[in-house]
């Protein structure tokens, strides 16, 4: 399977989960507990079951994470986090940060760039207490770009800094 058929197949697979919502509200447990959360926050467990039901593989060495900055070091020892200031693409996977220790992660589906910057659309869990569709700038608090399957990044090209 190429990258391309991969991506998309990744994002239609997220995509189908839309609407998808914590019962009740704010709980982290109900019809989202099938991503492999354990009543926690699920937006890591989300990317890691979209990415293995539409694959077969795990995205980072690690295997299945809940752990969106555990997923994240994984990703650098794989070499799949992309150098810092190159630009997001479509089925990357994005990692914020959301202070010390504490992190949120989804899959970007697209990039556009406006008057205002650079933006791009993700389907992420865990975002409103649901799967969403969200639109976010590429550098508030991003703390990298994860390419499952890509070649690892060029020598010197750690990536991020968290």
């Amino acid at each position: 399977m190429t990258r391309e058929e991969a991506v998309d197949r990744v994002l239609a697979c997220a995509a189908k989960y839309l609407g998808m919502r914590e019962q009740p509200k704010g709980s982290n447990k109900g019809e989202i507990l099938i991503f492999g959360g354990k009543g926690g926050p699920w937006c890591a467990a989300f990317v890691n079951f979209v990415y293995h039901e539409a694959t077969g593989q795990d995205p980072t060495s690690a295997g299945f994470c809940r752990g969106t900055l555990r997923m994240l070091a994984a990703a650098k020892r794989d070499g799949l986090v992309r150098p810092k200031g190159e630009p997001p693409q479509r089925g990357d996977i994005f990692v914020l940060s959301r202070g010390p220790g504490h992190g949120h992660t989804g899959f970007v589906e697209s990039v556009t760039c406006d008057s205002h910057g650079p933006r791009m659309q993700t389907i992420e869990g865990n975002s409103g207490n649901q799967v969403a569709r969200r639109t976010r700038f590429t550098t508030a608090r991003v703390l990298g770009f994860i390419r499952p399957g890509a070649a690892p990044a060029a020598e010197g090209g750690e990536g991020w800094e968290t």
